[in-house]
This record gives structure tokens, C-alpha cells and sequence, in this order.
């Protein structure tokens, strides 16, 4: 029995969605309610994982001096990110109405 891996799956379903959103574009609206539900129940399940990977991360620390190292690296990389995407660069879509 042949198996396929994540990216092939991946690869075939993008051409895939891509062709039934082209052929069945009108009835989107039908089915619209699936796609909000996917995205309620996948933010259920992400905020809980996320929240106990990091206590569970920070109880799993023995020394205290890593500890304030990791908190300054997720400082730094929070700021970062954050002035990355916050900056003109990243939104010309909402700045210049051609690129719409």
C-alpha cells in the first residue's frame, strides 16, 4: 500500500482546492458556515497547546539563569516580530489602493 507523505498531500490538495473554488465559486456561500467552524474549533485547540507547552517549558527548567535568558530571547523576538510587521512594508495593501 503506497503512502503519501505531508508535502505531497499538499501539493496535490492546493491545485485541487484551488480548481473546485474555480468551478464552484457561486455556492461558497452554502457552505460558508464549515470553514467558520474549522477556524472556531482550530482556536479552541491552539490556545490551550500553546498555553501548557509553555508551562510545561517553564516548570521543565532547573536552572534560573536560563530561564531569564529565554524570557529576554522571547522579549527581543516578540519586539521584532512586532515592529516587522507593524511597519509600512508589510501592509501595502491597506496604503496603496493599486495593489488591491
Amino acid at each position: 500500500m503506497s503512502r503519501f507523505y505531508p508535502h505531497c498531500q499538499i501539493l496535490i490538495a492546493v491545485p485541487d482546492g484551488t480548481l473546485a473554488g474555480w468551478l464552484f465559486g457561486q455556492h461558497k456561500l452554502r457552505i460558508q458556515f464549515v470553514g467558520t467552524l474549522f477556524l472556531w474549533a482550530l482556536k479552541m485547540i491552539i490556545v490551550p497547546l500553546i498555553l501548557t507547552s509553555i508551562v510545561i517549558g517553564v516548570a521543565g527548567i532547573v536552572n534560573t539563569g536560563s530561564m531569564g535568558r529565554m524570557g529576554l530571547n522571547d522579549l527581543i523576538y516578540y519586539l521584532g516580530s512586532s515592529c516587522l510587521w507593524s511597519s509600512p512594508l508589510s501592509w501595502p495593501h491597506s496604503v496603496w489602493p493599486k495593489f488591491r
